[in-house]
């Protein structure tokens, strides 16, 4: 566990290091060519930078054991990392829109083609390798925070080489001389660009919300919790009742098995501990409760 942590905190690092050089060419870049379409990506890359910082506490935090304060341990910061991450993407897309309307109602050329256009190429390519690598350390190290993260990249790379499309557009407009649709190429690709940032976002939210709420996990998790359920269902007299949650990379499971009234104890623990080993063998994250009730008992489930 050891080496995924410093793995984990490695490639966080590095994603704070480039994420910084990346706000920092496109906010030049945007100032410099008066582009709303490279500010909003900018405001974007600000939150991804907030988010590193705030994925390296959430690290320190989430690999702690419980304590007297947190019962639970401290899972939970993963997703709420998510939710705020997640709200502040959303806000910069709705600043950003509002600023690309007022453009559109009262056009304004951006200065300069070029330099947009190099600078969204640039950090479009230093997205995808940022994003790969973190693809390949959460795959690795089964992170959740780092597969949101590398998504995230993924979706920067894609926008930012989006932009360096658009940006080549109004380049050649404008040196054909079509003076009178160069004004809207950038509001209209920054609205474009909100619209598609504004949905990631929401899914994270979505789905952290939930975890929040000790909502039960998704459906392919519950699916694999069922199954081991189910096998261990056999040696016992069925099912009371059966409670899943998720938080973070962590499976809370409560599971209440009928059994026999003369069952022994020491046979209720070896039925105990087979059951926990199957499902360390799904979840390399788990907190497992079994629970025995006699077989006269009413099944739930």
């Amino acid at each position: 566990m050891l080496q995924a942590e410093k793995a984990q905190s490695k490639a966080i690092s590095v994603s704070i290091v480039v994420t910084i050089a990346v706000f920092l060419i496109t906010l030049a870049a945007g100032i410099i060519s008066d582009s709303v379409a490279l500010l909003l990506d900018a405001a974007a890359e600000f939150v991804i930078v907030f988010t590193a910082f705030m994925l390296s506490s959430s690290l320190k935090k989430i690999h702690l054991p419980p304590d007297s304060f947190f019962n639970f341990g401290y899972e939970k910061f993963e997703p709420f990392t998510v939710v705020i991450q997640g709200a502040m993407m959303m806000l910069s897309c709705v600043i950003a829109c509002a600023f690309a309307i007022q453009d559109i109602i009262h056009p304004e050329n951006v200065t300069r083609y070029d330099i947009p256009m190099i600078a969204s190429f640039l950090t479009g390519i230093m997205a995808l390798l940022t994003a790969v690598y973190h693809r390949r350390v959460s795959i690795k190290t089964h992170s959740a925070m780092l597969k949101v993260s590398s998504l995230q990249l993924f979706l920067d790379t894609f926008l930012s080489l989006a932009m360096c499309i658009g940006f080549a557009f109004g380049l050649i407009m404008q040196e054909r001389g079509f003076y009178r649709i160069t004004p809207y190429v950038d509001p209209v690709m920054a609205l474009i660009l909100a619209v598609l940032f504004i949905w990631a976002p929401l899914k994270s939210i979505k789905y952290s919300v939930r975890e929040l709420l000790d909502a039960a996990p998704a459906k392919n998790i519950r699916e694999q919790v069922e199954r081991i359920v189910e096998r261990h269902k056999a040696k016992s007299f069925g099912i009371y009742s059966v409670r899943v949650r998720k938080a973070g990379e962590k499976i809370f499971l409560d599971v209440a098995f009928l059994i026999h009234g003369h069952t022994t104890t020491l046979q209720a623990r070896e039925f105990a501990e087979s059951f926990e080993k199957d499902i360390a063998m799904q979840f390399p994250k788990y907190d497992t409760i079994v629970y025995f009730y006699p077989s006269d008992r009413e099944v739930r489930t």
